[in-house]
């Protein structure tokens, strides 16, 4: 959930930015070379902010739109002991057409994740996995007035 600012340049491009609060639960399944494994869950609440340049088809922003842009998310929660922001490229594809008094667009959402999440504390998961980086695809719902 979060909120969407839109700053209109022209008649087919602006820039938005979109704070965020989402929800998750992380599962890792570790495979080890003896035979055994081991899964470990957590939860967290991560607080995000992306920047996107939007693009669209038609000169009134109704119809098919694209963008394309940094994001930042921060995990914060109990199962969370030294919160580091993770950065990422957010492409998205969506429709946004009219609905009474107000606009929707359901939204398709690919975020590559850049920042490496592993922590150096030398336990045996940590030397197993050189890199775990976030790529998330989502189906955003966008209302806007």
């Amino acid at each position: 959930m979060g909120v969407l600012y839109e700053q209109e340049i022209s008649e087919r491009f602006a820039f938005r930015a979109m704070p965020s609060l989402s929800f998750a639960e992380v599962q890792l399944d570790y495979a080890y070379s003896d035979g055994t494994s081991e899964r470990r869950t957590w939860e967290s609440a991560d607080l995000g902010l992306a920047i996107q340049a939007v693009g669209t088809t038609t000169a009134n922003g109704l119809g098919p739109y694209f963008g394309l842009g940094p994001a930042m998310q921060l995990a914060v929660g109990k199962d969370v002991s030294s919160p580091t922001p993770r950065f990422s490229i957010d492409a998205s594809v969506g429709y946004r057409f009219k609905v009474s008094s107000f606009y929707m667009a359901p939204e398709l959402r690919y975020s590559y994740g850049l920042t490496n999440m592993t922590e150096d504390d030398s336990s045996i998961q940590t030397q197993a996995i050189e890199q775990l980086r976030n790529h998330v695809l989502s189906l955003a719902i966008v209302f806007q007035d």
